[in-house]
């Protein structure tokens, strides 16, 4: 089961982003349902046989990534928030393998967040919300900060604590 998931993992990385999430490529109405299914399917197959140690490769948490926001970027205010929740709030895996990441997908996504979405959409704020935390944390073992972290959620925190002692060396 592990190689035809990592064929299949394969075949689709090489397509657009936005097909992950979606049914049909052309059709209209896209449900929360579809995102559902393909955020199951990262926590429960994806998370057990495609993790580098304990997050996704640099270059598949790119690629989750830009299919969700590709899914906002044509979609209602209300379905966007409906897609960040159901796809930053449920997949732990996706946002930690983003803070892990940090710097190379902020470097890749940087101008695609600033240029298509503007700086006020919730996507901004999300990604300005990580870089917060990271640089935290950053601040935080260089002991220059309080220890009072900008994100209420501890596991989001511990994880930006763990990726920047992972990228010293520690």
């Amino acid at each position: 089961m592990q190689a035809d998931l990592c064929s299949c993992l394969r075949v689709a990385a090489s397509l657009s982003p936005y097909l992950f999430y979606v049914d049909e490529l052309w059709s209209s109405t896209f449900t929360v349902a579809t995102l559902e299914a393909s955020v199951h399917l990262i926590n429960t197959y994806v998370r057990n046989f495609c993790c580098e140690g304990i997050v996704l490769p640099w270059s598949l948490t790119l690629y989750f990534v830009r299919g969700l926001l590709s899914l906002c970027s044509q979609r209602s205010q209300s379905l966007n928030s409906a897609v960040l929740n159901q796809g930053f709030g449920k997949s732990p895996l996706i946002v930690v393998s983003l803070i892990m990441h940090y710097p190379v997908v902020e470097g890749a996504l940087g101008r695609e967040l600033c240029s298509s979405h503007g700086s006020s959409s919730e996507h901004f704020v999300i990604f300005n919300r990580l870089r917060s935390v990271y640089m935290w944390a950053t601040e935080l073992l260089g002991q220059t900060l309080s220890l009072e972290p900008p994100c209420p959620e501890p596991w989001i925190s511990g994880a930006a604590i763990f990726a920047v002692c992972a990228s010293a060396g520690h």
